[in-house]
């Protein structure tokens, strides 16, 4: 999306606007990240809930833009036995769209980096290769 079409909003982009970008974007990432995709649920909602935001320990509700979960995994990457997997990557409207008018991003590309970013996480990248990723 370049600017052109982010200033076309003429109300900030609903949950429902950053779930289709998301989808779409899921053809687009990089072939290393095609397993991790396949079947991969997109949820956005406004903010993390607060059980998650203990978890991670947060300070505020727009320090998390993006979680993968995956349902069958105790550790990421160790599937539990007779466990049916749901995979899930939610992504936090209101953060998003807070680091969006900060940096003045382009929505598209910086939803598309959120994904690889944590999605390249979970599957053991380390920060050099997921920037490398992003970029590539």
């Amino acid at each position: 999306m370049n600017k052109s079409i982010v200033l076309n909003f003429s109300a900030p982009p609903s949950n429902e606007d950053i779930q289709s970008l998301a989808e779409s974007l899921c053809d687009s990432l990089p072939n290393e990240l095609s397993a991790v995709c396949e079947g991969l649920k997109i949820i956005v909602d406004h903010f993390p809930p607060q059980e998650t935001m203990d978890e991670f320990e947060l300070d505020t509700d727009f320090d998390l833009l993006a979680l993968y979960r995956d349902t069958a995994e105790k550790i990421p990457g160790v599937p539990l036995k007779g466990v049916r997997s749901e995979k899930t990557l939610t992504l936090y409207r209101r953060p998003i769209l807070d680091v969006w008018c900060e940096t003045e991003d382009d929505l598209e590309g910086l939803v598309r980096h959120l994904m690889i970013t944590e999605l390249a996480q979970h599957c053991g990248y380390g920060a050099e290769d997921i920037e490398k990723l992003a970029n590539g």
